[in-house]
């Protein structure tokens, strides 16, 4: 898949402005300052009063009331039959400039996109051509992970299966790639943060923000009690035969690599045992094992025995919970 632009952002929901949450500030999102005025201005006030205006006439109003560049992509308008100086009518009471665009535009089939520091005024099939990449932080939306897990696994797919599934499924659904798209989506956990790696659409990208944004609004379910997030427990790590040979020294690799400073604390404790290596510490620092463990291929797959199904798994089979390593 070739992009035209893909540009990313490591911002979190830039975009909730859009769906009217009061006060939220806009962070700088692609690198821009002019890109995150241009963010600022679609989430402020604004009221329509046209009637049969060209459009070009509508974008100039805009412009000057936000000082922000407004363009329109008049070659892409000339593909589907329409010109700059279409007239439009809509009248609507004081609301987001982002709402005002997507009325306006819904009736001529058009869209806008963020481009090269502009509000470009577009086709849906150009925009299509420009997919954006943005990044969403969405650790506190994910399934927790099982406080009793003593078998070290790669929770990361799975946990993300459901939410890429809702957004998949509630936010242009034709478009992503799963079904023959363009756009993609992909879940993957770095540095201790879950994130959503998302391929698409300028006008997508502002559904799923704000789809994120009522998700969280809503009342979470009870949940269980879990451990501490930073209180140590056991994790067990299963090794290849090749790699058991050279428990010691991965034990001392794991130690100079992870957290170094961490491994004298108070029921912290790491050791080679008989094939594997058996560790007490954070959820967050077994994480980063696992990583490291997985990326040198010295992980061994095993079954799941704690769902019951003969599921391979990297990891080891469960140490006993009563097991303290020295």
């Amino acid at each position: 898949m070739i992009w035209k632009r893909a540009t990313i952002c490591l911002c979190g929901l830039a975009l909730l402005t859009m769906c009217g949450s009061a006060g939220a500030e806009e962070p700088p999102c692609r690198g821009d300052k002019n890109e995150a005025v241009i963010r600022a201005a679609l989430a402020k006030p604004f009221q329509a009063d046209y009637d049969q205006t060209p459009l070009n006439k509508i974008v100039k109003e805009i412009a000057d009331k936000f000082n922000i560049t407004v363009l329109i992509d008049t070659r892409a308008l000339d593909g589907v039959g329409l010109d700059s100086d279409t007239p439009m009518t809509l009248h609507t009471a004081e609301i987001s400039l982002d709402s005002v665009l997507r009325h306006l535009l819904k009736e001529l089939e058009l869209t806008y996109m963020i481009s090269d520091e502009a509000l470009l005024i577009t086709t849906p099939d150009e925009a299509e051509g420009n997919l954006i990449l943005e990044i969403y932080p969405v650790g506190d939306l994910l399934p927790p992970v099982p406080a009793g897990e003593l078998v070290y696994r790669d929770w990361g797919e799975d946990r993300f299966a459901e939410i890429e599934e809702i957004i998949q499924s509630t936010s242009a659904p034709d478009s992503w790639d799963s079904v023959g798209g363009p756009a993609s989506i992909k879940g993957m956990s770095m540095g201790g943060r879950e994130l959503l790696f998302v391929s698409q659409t300028e006008e997508v990208h502002r559904a799923i923000a704000c789809l994120l944004e009522r998700i969280r609004k809503q009342p979470a379910a009870p949940i269980a009690a879990v451990e501490p997030v930073g209180k140590p427990r056991l994790m067990v790590f299963r090794l290849t035969a090749d790699a058991a040979k050279e428990g010691q020294t991965l034990v001392s690799l794991i130690s100079r690599r992870i957290e170094p400073a961490s491994w004298t604390a108070e029921g912290v404790s790491i050791e080679a045992a008989a094939g594997a290596i058996v560790v007490r510490h954070t959820p967050a620092v077994h994480q980063q094992i696992g990583q490291l463990l997985k990326a040198m291929n010295v992980l061994t797959p095993t079954f799941d025995y704690y769902q019951g199904g003969n599921v391979p798994v990297v990891g080891s089979l469960p140490a006993a919970a009563n097991s303290t390593p020295r």
